[in-house]
């Protein structure tokens, strides 16, 4: 719609003012000082030089509340693609032969706006706010310099009369139509970030990985950028059967690719929250997520060169550090050893191959399976993971730094096999892949029962929980006295014990559910407590009878204070 009778059209007085806040508020440090310069210039008619910008400024006068509100709940949005459609908008909305003379007052009108912006942030001291709205104003002379050139807008009128051309499909959807593009909207702001804490996710995607293992991807609602480090993990909000149930899982996508957030989940027959995830989610589910957390993390441990271990699921958080390597062109040498059970479950397997194929000589990948079945094509190496294994395909792993992710047992039996091959520990670093028993070991294995560890084989941690021996139930039921509330649950031995009390109404204070926080930690007044692996507990605390109840497991009668 052209403009009528010499007034100016609604989309430029909206652009005066998505003008004023993209420079202004280029930092998220607008101050009052700068909005009544802009009241100064809506109320003096010579501070713009055109006179259909001039009704425009007007226009801005009389919506100037409006406009604010609509700035405050976030329906008027201050970022690059507003601001280019509002003006494609208005330049479609005016004559012509206007074109020219508002395009340079717009120029001149940026300008006044940066100007008084700039010497009150240089006199305060903040270089870098100064730089951040001269980079605004830089930008935008840039949107005014991409709008068709006063003769395509001269000529648009008559072509638009025409018949369209054939293989051209007329449509009338406005350039500023941005439903199907959720990300079009989002700026890396701190309005628009991920940020610790309750975070609600919509499930946009499920892809099949094995036939036991799904990838989830979920965006946040409303839209938030995720910004984590590549290996951190998030807590989910299941509700099972009317309650809560809160599970860690590992980011498998990686930082780089800030517009979703994925986890990858092997559907455990032992996990009730792993059937259910399989089970029940798809496009369109919705939960709360808390996180980020957990210092697993290349990030936090630079290095030229790395050896990353997984062992089955693990290599979730390993998957999100090469992601995040690739996507960053980082120069350091990478070595992978996954360890699988047969060609059948290797996760990831296609993407593996295509990082590989992109970093070339900077990552070395080496799968593994534990056995290859009749059928089943394979024709690399097999086997468990060994010195032999380790040497083959890192003959200098000594100077590397290491990562190592699976079963419990999976990860200690790499630790003690590095540590007796001279490697120094200082440069080691594992994680819990959800506190996994031993018996995940041994079906990654397919060995035969291992006996149960001496406790001089045992890695001290363990051993200082083991109170009394006469406690330790082989099979027996085990029982779990709160001694303040005084209630008493019985259970089996390999229950979690966070779990068995939640599921009896219960309300235990807890966060990452892996062993890492210590939000759960609660003293042992008498028992034993068996806690397959944890980093929120330092040796003086499990000597003095903290323990970790999410990952922790009654054996025989345990008596807790709480």
């Amino acid at each position: 719609m052209k403009a009528i009778d010499g007034q100016a059209p609604q989309a430029l007085t909206t652009v005066l003012f998505l003008t004023f806040v993209f420079i202004g508020d280029a930092d998220g440090g607008l101050t009052s000082r700068e909005v009544e310069r802009l009241n100064k210039l809506i109320g003096d008619p010579k501070s713009v030089d055109d006179a259909l910008l001039r009704e425009a400024l007007a226009g801005l006068g009389t919506h100037y509340t409006a406009l604010w509100k609509a700035y405050d709940v976030g329906s008027l949005t201050r970022n690059r693609h507003s601001l280019a459609a509002e003006l494609a908008r208005a330049f479609r909305e005016m004559d012509a032969s206007n074109a020219a003379g508002v395009r340079a007052a717009l120029r001149v009108f940026a300008h006044r706006i940066a100007d008084f912006s700039a010497p009150i942030l240089t006199r305060l001291g903040v270089g870098a706010a100064a730089r951040a709205r001269q980079a605004a104003l830089l930008d935008f002379e840039g949107l005014l310099s991409d709008l068709p050139s006063d003769q395509t807008l001269l000529g648009e009128e008559k072509e638009n009369t025409a018949a369209p051309r054939a293989g051209i499909v007329a449509t009338s959807a406005p350039i500023s139509d941005l439903s199907n593009w959720p990300a079009a909207e989002l700026e890396f702001s701190q309005e628009n970030t991920w940020k610790r804490g309750r975070t609600r996710v919509r499930c946009v995607s499920v892809t099949p990985e094995t036939h036991d293992v799904k990838t989830f991807t979920f965006i946040a609602d409303p839209p938030r950028i995720f910004t984590y480090k590549p290996g951190q993990f998030i807590t989910l909000d299941v509700p099972i059967d009317g309650k809560i149930v809160r599970r860690s899982y590992t980011i498998s996508s990686s930082p780089s690719r800030p517009f979703t957030l994925t986890i990858t989940v092997k559907r455990a027959h032992s996990s009730t929250v792993s059937k259910w995830l399989h089970e029940n989610v798809s496009p369109g589910f919705e939960m709360d997520i808390a996180g980020p957390n957990g210092k697993f993390s290349c990030f936090y441990g630079p290095a030229q060169k790395l050896l990353l271990i997984a062992a089955g699921s693990g290599i979730t958080p390993m998957m999100s550090m090469l992601r995040w390597l690739s996507d960053t062109a980082s120069p350091v040498d990478v070595v992978v050893i996954n360890n699988v059970r047969t060609p059948n479950d290797i996760i990831f397997e296609r993407e593996l191959h295509l990082i590989s194929t992109k970093l070339g000589n900077h990552l070395r990948l080496g799968i593994v399976p534990t056995q290859v079945h009749a059928g089943q094509a394979w024709n690399g190496p097999t086997g468990r993971f060994s010195e032999n294994l380790l040497r083959y395909f890192t003959p200098d792993f000594l100077e590397r730094e290491v990562y190592v992710c699976g079963p419990a047992s999976y990860m200690e039996m790499v630790k003690d096999l590095l540590e007796s091959a001279g490697f120094p520990l200082a440069r080691f670093h594992q994680e819990s892949f959800g506190g996994a028993p031993v018996e995940a070991m041994r079906e990654l294995s397919n060995a035969a029962p291992v006996p149960a560890p001496t406790p001089a084989a045992m890695p001290s941690r363990i051993v200082a929980q083991m109170v009394s021996s006469s406690n330790v139930s082989n099979g027996a039921s085990s029982e779990v006295v709160f001694a303040k509330s005084g209630k008493t649950i019985s259970c089996e031995p390999n229950d979690f014990i966070l779990e068995v009390a939640e599921e009896n109404g219960m309300e235990l204070a807890n966060s990452c559910r892996a062993g890492t926080c210590g939000t759960c930690r609660l003293t042992k007044i008498e028992g034993t407590v068996l806690m397959d692996d944890q980093s929120a507990l330092t040796e003086e605390d499990i000597q003095s009878g903290m323990v970790v109840i999410c990952i922790g497991r009654a054996q025989g009668r345990v008596v807790l204070d709480a």
